[in-house]
């Protein structure tokens, strides 16, 4: 590839491990990125290259849009989603040399309402989209229902910035009784689940332990108050390395969770894991009792029952665990992220 070929993505609300990867394929190919302002529930401090071409969806209408893919006249474009109008109005702009990718994360469900939308999509839109770009296998399963081949779908879209993860792990030689939380402060996180069961295990004689929960949402101001429970607000990625640093084991009891990424940081950092089954990225990220434990979603005292059994083991079984999560961690990165979109041009 050579930085004659360039990338129009048509993406929604950016984070900093969505950056990163933006980053590190604009050393390769030139990178233009329209997206939607960031939320105010994860304010990302956004840091593009001087490389990235970047425009803001509510600065432009679309009829600017529509000026802009003709001026870029991009080798490949990346929609997220295939039901943005404003996004799909550049579809009848794209001509035969321009590879359209798909990019979504919902799973195969199996659910009446999924499987009609993926038939309608395979008979009204398939032929839109040379390839999709998914993160794991449930996504995968879905992209085959919607009529793609094999040869078509590749899986790695969703990666943590896996280096600054590793530095934290290389780091660490001591675990804390503290139990990490990071995610938005909203009700399908499973937040209020989690500070029940962990103030109940506290009262039932965990109170040497901590649990240390990062985010904002519009649940803020109901968090729990308790001793051992620490508020800490947003914090942003590159302000999180002491806070790892005093935590031993990552907890994610989101009621759905198409992906999330988070899971992918913390077993880079090397964290025995405590997740709901509604986590997509458990496929990849955990084996159930080699590096952590999964519970039934919304059950807070399945939650409860993980948790304690996670805090009553010793500190070389928790160290083993987290270097399992670790070599976990390395199934999906920055790097092949990128190589997939150099893979995908090649085919131009």
């Amino acid at each position: 590839m050579n930085k004659n070929k360039s990338i129009l993505i048509c993406y929604y609300e950016v984070a900093d491990y969505f950056v990163n990867v933006v980053n590190l394929l604009s050393k390769e190919v030139n990178v233009h990125l329209i997206h939607y302002p960031i939320s105010t529930e994860a304010p990302f401090e956004v840091l593009f290259k001087d490389e990235v071409e970047t425009y803001q969806i509510n600065h432009l209408s679309q009829d600017k849009i529509r000026e802009l893919f003709q001026k870029i006249n991009p080798n490949l474009i990346f929609f997220a989603g295939w039901n943005n109008p404003i996004y799909n109005s550049l579809i009848p702009f794209l001509d035969r040399s321009q590879i359209s990718l798909l990019g979504f994360d919902n799973s195969l469900n199996n659910s009446i309402e999924q499987l009609l939308k993926a038939k309608y999509f395979q008979l009204f839109k398939r032929k839109t989209f040379d390839f999709c770009f998914v993160p794991g296998e449930g996504q995968k399963k879905l992209a085959r229902k919607m009529g793609f081949l094999e040869n078509q779908i590749y899986t790695g879209a969703y990666t943590a910035n896996v280096n600054q993860f590793i530095r934290i792990f290389e780091k660490k030689s001591r675990l804390e009784k503290s139990i990490l939380y990071v995610g938005r402060y909203v009700k399908h996180k499973g937040i209020f689940e989690l500070w029940d069961a962990f103030t109940e295990l506290v009262d039932e004689g965990f109170n040497n332990w901590n649990l240390i929960c990062a985010g904002a949402g519009d649940q803020w101001e109901k968090r729990k108050i308790h001793s051992n429970i620490k508020h800490l607000g947003f914090v942003q990625p590159n302000e999180m390395e002491p806070i790892l640093m005093d935590t031993s084991i990552y907890v994610l009891p989101s009621h759905f969770e198409p992906w999330g990424v988070s899971v992918h940081e913390m077993a880079a950092a090397g964290f025995p894991l405590v997740l709901s089954d509604q986590i997509g990225s458990a496929e990849a990220f955990l084996e159930e009792g080699k590096n952590g434990i999964s519970f039934p979603a919304k059950n807070k005292n399945a939650l409860k029952a993980a948790l304690k059994q996670m805090m009553q083991k010793s500190e070389n079984e928790l160290q083993e665990m987290g270097e399992y999560s670790h070599q976990l961690a390395q199934k999906i990165t920055p790097q092949k992220w990128v190589e997939t979109i150099q893979k995908i041009l090649e085919d131009l």
